[in-house]
């Protein structure tokens, strides 16, 4: 098949989780025998299209800032599906798939896929619903209004989590138009890379915005320390939050505590350093139920504190006792007491530790981007 993937962030240029799902399914891809093409901002440099690791690689339009004020920007949004048309009609293909993040340029694309015949397939990793409103108050009913209409255009929705597929089927999709195939990761690779020196108690890793809660972790961290005085944390990542965290840091009296490690681009040495830890926190609430730096963290041998909220959280990702806990919203208070709990434990600590590299083994990429090939092969056959 000839396979177009389209995403306005995209790895390596982008280190995100969908980000990093997307590359490993091409490269399994075009191990298959099959033609990918990527359609992307042009974080490479001034090439209009590049050959990497067997897929064509087409810029689109110039990179531009992802986030402004913390917030997904509109602008980019705006550019990138205004550009993306006349990219993508050049050339023909067999099956689309499209992240749907962030919206505008799904509906250009289901004009494409129309005319040209093509099958269209939507990845989408978190529903939002009226969490719009939170994050753009008034605003925020562009975003609800696109999310449902959006949800409608494709031929196929993958998604990570049964929660998500759940909330789609309330919102009117059809269940059989929906596939559940969580990101995974490459368990035996984890498995061979040796831990970084040094030791750490609790690692933060992620894009560094606003919505994967970093400042709730940090702000939970004085009354760690009342019970931990040695405490040593690491935090991996970077991202428009970036600063207001070393503020926070710094304001906390936190500094000598933290280790702030900034962007680290080898994802082995990211992997090293998890391995250095004791457990992984993950304090986001507004996740689809999955997380794919959870899955690498219980691969490296961490449990996982994460959050639950109603059908968001990772709570999928994460089986309370088993392979980590997790708190019932995004809370300081709470976040401190868990981990406070889970230092303790060394106990539990062990065997969570044990029960998250079993539960990691089950996910490796290789088994889920066979089953997402099977889904592009069963909807290019209709």
């Amino acid at each position: 098949m000839k396979i177009a993937i389209i995403s306005d962030t995209l790895y390596p240029f982008v280190k995100g989780g969908a980000d990093k799902r997307y590359h490993e399914i091409a490269k399994y891809l075009v191990a298959q025998g099959h033609e990918v093409h990527v359609f992307t901002l042009r974080w490479w440099g001034d090439e209009k299209s590049i050959l990497r690791d067997g897929m064509r690689f087409h810029g689109v339009c110039d990179p531009m800032p992802l986030y402004v004020k913390g917030r997904r920007s509109i602008r980019e949004a705006i550019v990138f599906a205004m550009a993306l048309p006349w990219s993508l009609m050049r050339h023909r293909f067999d099956v689309i798939e499209c992240n749907v993040n962030p919206f505008l340029h799904c509906f250009p694309i289901r004009v494409i896929s129309w005319i040209y015949r093509t099958k269209l397939v939507f990845g989408l990793w978190e529903c939002w619903g009226n969490y719009w409103f939170d994050y753009l108050g008034a605003r925020g009913i562009m975003g609800w209004l696109m999310e449902r209409l959006a949800i409608m255009l494709p031929n196929k929705i993958i998604v990570e989590s049964q929660s998500n597929k759940d909330i789609l089927v309330s919102w009117g999709v059809n269940p059989k138009k929906i596939s559940r195939i969580p990101s995974g990761v490459h368990f035996s690779m984890i498995q061979d890379v040796p831990k970084a020196d040094g030791k750490l108690d609790l690692i933060v890793v992620g894009r560094m915005i606003r919505a994967k809660g970093a400042h709730t972790f940090l702000n939970a961290l004085p009354k760690v320390i009342e019970q931990n005085s040695s405490l040593r944390v690491g935090i991996v990542g970077d991202g428009p939050e970036m600063e207001n965290l070393r503020q926070i840091s710094s304001s906390l009296g936190l500094d000598s505590y933290i280790e702030f490690y900034g962007f680290v681009p080898e994802e082995k040495d990211v992997i090293a350093l998890m391995k250095t830890a004791k457990i992984f926190v993950y304090p986001a609430a507004m996740e689809g139920g999955w997380a794919l730096t959870a899955i690498e963290a219980n691969a490296s041998g961490l449990p996982t504190i994460g959050v639950e909220k109603g059908d968001l959280g990772i709570t999928e990702a994460v089986i309370e006792g088993f392979n980590g806990v997790l708190i019932p919203e995004e809370n300081e208070d709470l976040l401190a007491e868990k981990i406070n709990e889970v230092l303790k434990d060394d106990n539990a600590r062990s065997n969570m530790s044990a029960n998250a590299v079993d539960f990691a083994r089950q996910h490796d990429w290789h088994d889920l981007a066979n089953q997402i090939e099977n889904v592009y092969e069963e909807v290019y056959g209709r």
